[in-house]
C-alpha cells in the first residue's frame, strides 16, 4: 500500500491503479516465494538450528527497544 501511495498521483485513472496493484502483488508474491524456497533448504535450516539462540536474543532486544520507545513516547505526551 505504501508503494501505491507514493507511486500514484491523485489524478491517475483506474487502469493505472489496477496495473500498479497487480505489479505490487506480483513483486510481493515473487519475494515471498523466493524467501520460502531459500529458507526451506537444508543448509538454511541447519544454520538456523545453530544460530537460533542468537537470532531469538537479537529479536528480543529489538522488540524490547521498540517497546521502551513506545512507552517513552506515551509518557512524554
Amino acid at each position: 500500500m505504501a508503494a501505491l501511495a507514493v507511486g500514484l498521483d491523485g489524478d491517475d485513472g483506474a487502469g493505472q491503479v489496477i496495473t500498479a496493484t497487480l505489479l505490487c502483488s506480483a513483486i510481493g508474491f515473487a519475494n515471498y516465494a523466493a524467501h520460502a524456497a531459500l529458507f526451506s533448504r537444508k543448509s538454511a535450516m541447519a544454520f538456523y538450528a545453530r544460530a537460533r539462540r542468537l537470532i531469538e536474543e537479537t529479536a528480543a532486544v529489538l522488540f524490547e527497544g521498540a517497546g521502551f520507545g513506545l512507552i517513552r513516547s506515551a509518557l512524554s505526551r
